[in-house]
């Protein structure tokens, strides 16, 4: 629709006809005004049906005030017959193929900043606003009446593009604080749209009537960006390889050096390279701020010099990439048994130094288990016998004689599996479950037997007979990713009809950044339950965990008040959310940002 307005206003007698472009960055202010308001004013306030509605509203007026633009705009005879004149020019194929690649790199870029800072950095949520406003405002700054890009910023690309290869594997050492990292990947983004979109803008053809491939090729650009980051390299790599992908599509596009470098120089640089990559993390194991300061240094010398020679530029790019897999080993001092990346994200499994297997989704831990063959049964981290979960299902409260599991992770809770009570896992990622199967012993070796049901949890238990389970435990909270269909009055209806009479459901709440115990107040009073929670900290081999349960039994609940340790849940005084449902969920209000500054209050910037 941008594209048709702007073609109206080249060819009409309109002020401003001589640069139509300008519409497209009101387009993209529209885009980023929408990005904003969306999660933090419609979400919050408005249902899925009551959104839906005002969509269709908003779109009739949308035609309705197209046609009347239409109706309304005088077109330049003249301004036409021009336009065709210079149509005849064709477009060089060179020009296309620029304009996909910077097209795509952009579109590149902000989607792996968005994977790296949600799988590598922090599951903050709302964070993926950020990389996304940042690339439509760099559209706005480029494509106004009047483009503003700091000259800097083009001038230096190439040490630019090298320093964020470098903070791809920086965001993995863990050295600076979480927030740092994060405004940093943010900043250098900036930089690279900013150079994308400017050359876009520099390279717009001069007809009106060109103007349509020129939006057709950004847009496909854009489009093969989005497939290659989202569908394609977790096919082929298991690291977020994208990130330096986006970097040489951009390094690419750099424009070539008048004059040329010698050969020792370009030769010396790529040394310092690989120096800088390979050898800097193996030397460094704490933060110091002269070798920051040293590392930088030489990777900008060394970036500047190469960026002269877009060969050697890109030579050295591939080699990054080609070696990333041995890099993160190397900057992560973790050497992986296995690395598996698909659409949900990034498994490793690796072994760490007090004899323990680890399996790690992300940032979130899914799991750990004993090497030890005389200790592998027993259950560790958020399931140990000492855990809510785990000491529930220990005890004789609730007697089971079956138990559903939503979320397998390394199958812990099948050690408390016993012939008169088997355990069923519903699990929505196949992989987890072959990753659990070989590299780890808690199935093999439970005392029980242990089902596994692949798909969508709540589909499949939809197949489940009703009255099957006497606990039902929802265990698929982990970072920002919050699955809310799974956790709302609506689905509670779901569970309780899959429930025995005096069961119960049991809710695994532990997150650094929400609160879950507000949402399921608010819906065990809407359901007439009665609810509990249980935290207990980190003490030997077992993870602080928190868990919350809701049940309708009320001589089981008194028992776990009196006897568990559990503590009734009520709706917080002054707590503002709507209840959760199918139509309506919104995580702003339980939001708990403190984690992200406590990653400051330590830090020491000046420690040389």
């Amino acid at each position: 629709m941008s594209l048709v307005t702007q073609s109206w206003l080249a060819a009409s007698q309109l002020k401003g006809r001589d640069n139509p472009y300008g519409l497209y960055a009101v387009s993209n202010l529209g885009s980023f005004a929408a990005l904003l308001t969306y999660p933090f004013v419609f979400e919050q306030y408005m249902t899925n049906t009551q959104q839906l509605q005002i969509w269709r509203v908003l779109y009739l007026v949308l035609v309705a005030g197209n046609l009347l633009a239409w109706r309304m705009i005088k077109t330049d005879e003249r301004r036409v017959e021009g336009a065709a004149v210079a149509a005849l020019t064709p477009v060089s194929g060179k020009q296309i193929w620029r304009w996909l690649c910077l097209g795509a790199a952009g579109v590149v870029m902000f989607l792996s900043v968005t994977n790296i800072t949600t799988y590598e950095v922090a599951p903050v949520p709302l964070l993926w606003v950020v990389p996304l406003g940042i690339y439509l405002m760099a559209f706005i700054l480029n494509f106004k009446k009047n483009p503003w890009c700091p000259s800097w910023i083009i001038r230096y690309i190439g040490p630019i593009i090298g320093l964020q290869a470098m903070m791809y594997f920086m965001s993995q050492k863990h050295l600076l604080p979480v927030i740092l990292v994060i405004a940093l990947l943010s900043v250098f983004l900036f930089f690279i749209c900013m150079y994308t979109q400017h050359q876009l803008i520099q390279s717009k053809p001069s007809s009106s009537t060109q103007m349509t491939l020129f939006y057709v090729m950004i847009s496909l650009g854009g489009f093969l960006g989005g497939i290659l980051t989202s569908w394609i390299i977790p096919l082929i790599s298991n690291t977020l390889i994208e990130y330096l992908v986006g970097l040489l599509l951009a390094g690419l596009m750099m424009t070539p050096a008048i004059k040329r470098t010698a050969l020792w120089k370009m030769c010396l640089c790529v040394l310092l390279v690989g120096a800088a990559f390979f050898l800097w993390p193996q030397c460094v194991k704490a933060y110091h701020l002269w070798s920051f300061v040293l590392l930088w240094t030489v990777v900008w010398f060394a970036f500047l010099v190469l960026a002269s020679d877009k060969r050697f530029f890109a030579a050295v790019l591939v080699g990054i990439i080609l070696a990333t897999p041995f890099l993160e080993s190397i900057w992560q001092n973790v050497h992986f048994i296995v690395k598996k990346r698909n659409y949900y994200g990034i498994y490793e499994i690796y072994d760490n130094k007090y004899g323990i297997r680890v399996l790690v989704h992300g940032t979130t831990l899914h799991g750990i288990e004993f090497l030890d063959q005389a200790k592998r049964r027993i259950p560790l981290g958020y399931y140990s016998p000492i855990s809510p979960i785990g000491s529930l299902l220990i005890s004789d409260v609730y007697q089971a004689r079956r138990v559903g599991v939503v979320g397998l992770g390394t199958g812990t809770l099948s050690m408390y599996a016993k012939p008169s009570c088997p355990i069923d896992y519903y699990e929505l990622d196949g992989d987890v479950k072959d990753l659990a199967s070989k590299y780890f012993w808690y199935m093999q070796e439970a005392p029980g037997d242990v089902n596994v049901i692949l798909g969508d949890a709540r589909l499949s238990l939809d197949q489940a007979p009703d009255g099957t389970y006497d606990l039902l435990v929802i265990d698929a909270f982990s970072g920002d990713s919050i699955p809310t269909h799974l956790v709302n009055k609506d689905v509670l209806v779901e569970y309780r009809r899959k429930l025995a009479p005096r069961g119960a459901v049991v809710f695994h709440i532990t997150n650094r950044y929400l609160n879950l115990e507000p949402v399921l107040a608010r819906i065990a009073d809407d359901a007439n339950a009665y609810v509990a929670v249980k935290d207990v900290g980190d003490e030997g081999t077992n993870m602080r965990s928190i868990w919350c349960i809701l049940t309708w039994d009320d001589d089981r609940f008194l028992k776990l008040i009196t006897q568990g340790d559990w503590q009734p849940l009520e709706i917080a005084p002054g707590f503002q959310g709507r209840i959760w449902t199918d139509d309506f969920s919104t995580i702003l209000p339980i939001i708990n940002m403190g984690e992200l500054a406590m990653s400051l209050k330590t830090f020491k910037p000046f420690t040389w």
